[in-house]
């Protein structure tokens, strides 16, 4: 009985001890749990802590190392011109960001009056800007001729007067008026015979208007040219007779025979085998000229 008892209290003994050891082993563990736990979790904090300082530390970088400054919000170019595409015209920064800029002019019309959006690219940010298109340049023009002849009631055509506009948008062609008045006329007409001054003006699409330029109308009732006849083309042999003159004659409706006021330009060689050109002209006393070309053509 004795032996039984001894051998319950050391099984009790062993299984406490048991127990305690198995506590202790479960109780180590949960503990290496609980630190892995808190280290993993401090290495977290630490990783995110460093991204939080080198997004700091380019947010510094770029307001305070590496300043960048629009020059102006608005830069203004003549129709025309040539839009530059150099970044030094828009910003002021240092030269070693200088290559981090991107300028872009898609949406700028080179050909058209008006206000475009334009930016700059920096830092995965838009710089907005506005490019801005004017035309404040005159059109120059060149006329056809100083003097021109009408009829009465005639219309005389404005456009009809110039022979040469440089102007980079559409353009209209005017008479003035009146000398130093704004009214214009696209035509003019003369109900009387006389001599009369004009100015011809050109105006572009925005308002710019060429210096004024003079021409000098004659009306008059007689603008017919006089006719000459006679002068065809002939063929004649080596060494035959030739006078430019024989068989050509001029008539005016208004002066009759002007004949011996024909004007005879070039010269036939008659010894000489070949294609000779003469040309005969004539004016009647209303500055009416005829003008007339004829080949005269050696053969052997």
């Amino acid at each position: 009985m004795c032996n039984s008892y001894v051998f319950f209290k050391q099984g009790d003994v062993f299984t406490s001890s048991f127990l305690s050891l198995r506590y202790l082993l479960l109780y180590n563990r949960g503990t290496k749990e609980v630190i892995l736990v808190k280290w993993r979790n401090k290495l977290i904090t630490v990783i995110l802590l460093l991204f939080i300082f080198l997004e700091l530390f380019s947010i510094f970088k770029i307001t305070t190392m590496a300043t960048f400054e629009l020059k102006q919000t608005v830069f203004t170019y003549e129709l025309g011109q040539e839009v530059s595409q150099n970044i030094d015209d828009y910003v002021v920064c240092p030269d070693r960001i200088k290559k981090s800029l991107t300028l872009n002019l898609k949406r700028v019309n080179l050909n058209k009056v008006g206000n475009y959006n334009a930016s700059i690219e920096y830092a995965g940010r838009d710089y907005d800007f506005k490019i801005k298109i004017v035309d404040t340049k005159k059109p120059t023009v060149k006329l056809k001729k100083l003097v021109y002849y009408v009829n009465p009631n005639q219309p005389l055509y404005a456009k009809k007067t110039v022979a040469e506009v440089n102007d980079a948008s559409l353009t209209q062609i005017y008479f003035l008026k009146k000398e130093n008045s704004e009214e214009l006329a696209k035509e003019k007409t003369y109900e009387k015979v006389g001599t009369y001054i004009e100015r011809v003006v050109v105006r572009d699409e925005q308002g710019n208007t060429s210096f004024p330029m003079r021409i000098k109308v004659i009306v008059a009732n007689d603008l017919v040219v006089p006719v000459i006849k006679g002068a065809e083309d002939k063929v004649i042999h080596l060494g035959d007779n030739f006078n430019a003159r024989e068989g050509v004659t001029a008539y005016d409706n208004e002066d009759g025979d002007l004949t011996n006021k024909i004007v005879v330009t070039g010269k036939v060689q008659t010894n000489t085998v070949g294609r000779y050109s003469l040309t005969y002209t004539v004016t009647d006393s209303s500055k009416n000229m005829a003008k007339v070309t004829r080949v005269v053509e050696v053969i052997e």
